[in-house]
Order: C-alpha cells, then sequence, then structure tokens
C-alpha cells in the first residue's frame, strides 16, 4: 500500500510541475514589446538650410484599402531659414493621389528629432519625426490627411 501512495504522490509532482512551468510560460510571453526605430541625428546637425526631396514613401488605410507607395523621383524642396520661417514647394503622387506644397511655412524644433512644420497659407500642421540626420542628408517621417484618410509619410532629403 506504501508503494501505491509513493506512486501517486510521483504523479501528483510531475503534474504540479508541469502545470507551474505552462503558467510561468505564459506570464512570461506577456505583449510584444514595441519596436522602437533607432534615431541617428549627428551631433553637428543642423536644419536651417534647403533640403531637396530625393524619396517620398506613405503608407496608409486609405477607403478601406491598405495601400503603400514610393515616388523615387519627387520634385521640390522645403527651406528652413533661421528665424523659424522658411517655405516649402514640392510636389510629388503619394498612395495614387497628388500631394504638393507651395506655401510660406513657419516651423519649430520642438526637440533634437522633432520639427513642428506650419503651412502659413494652407495652416496645416505637420509634426516632423526625424529618423536619421546630418549636415547633408535627412530623413523624416510624419502623418498626413490623404483623402480623409491618415497616412504616414517617408521622406528622404539631401541638402
Amino acid at each position: 500500500m506504501q508503494l501505491n501512495t509513493l506512486g501517486m504522490k510521483n504523479r501528483f509532482g510531475t503534474l504540479a510541475i508541469i502545470l507551474l512551468t505552462i503558467a510561468f510560460c505564459i506570464l512570461a510571453c506577456g505583449e510584444p514589446e514595441e519596436i522602437i526605430p533607432v534615431v541617428e541625428i549627428s551631433n553637428d546637425f543642423e536644419l536651417v538650410g534647403k533640403w531637396e526631396f530625393q524619396k517620398v514613401a506613405g503608407d496608409g488605410v486609405i477607403f478601406g484599402v491598405p495601400r503603400s507607395s514610393i515616388d523615387e523621383n519627387p520634385t521640390g524642396f522645403v527651406e528652413f531659414l533661421p528665424d523659424g520661417k522658411g517655405f516649402s514647394n514640392f510636389s510629388t503622387l503619394l498612395l495614387d493621389m497628388p500631394f504638393e506644397l507651395e506655401d510660406s511655412i513657419v516651423w519649430t524644433r520642438i526637440t533634437i528629432d522633432t520639427v513642428l512644420v506650419q503651412a502659413v497659407t494652407e495652416g496645416k500642421m505637420d509634426l516632423w519625426n526625424i529618423l536619421m540626420a546630418d549636415n547633408q542628408s535627412l530623413n523624416a517621417e510624419w502623418p498626413i490627411n490623404i483623402a480623409g484618410n491618415t497616412a504616414t509619410i517617408n521622406v528622404e532629403f539631401t541638402k
């Protein structure tokens, strides 16, 4: 009779270890971590200057359909003057829709990697997130409105 009791204890112990292992694995997994993009901005980066559009990419859900597109040959520039003013003159086809701006701008560099850009005549504001920058190239992205839908634009510039 003692052998039977010992066998039950071993089975119970094994079952308890298996259940605890499963519970630990479930709790340890949790929610996946959000991937935070690496920001690479050189210490001597200066936003002031004329930045030419080199490549424009866009991602968004337009009229309920997920879309993405790349324009490898956009035209135009954004110029940031030292007094917080400037000018934007660009045109591109993004997510099958024209996207352009020819307007004076006012701008504020909020943090090392964030710039608020406002079109003076249109009044629309864009919050740029700088992903990479040095004194010759700049990569930034910001949310935009296309046909009443929100998308993200990513622009590569050269000075």
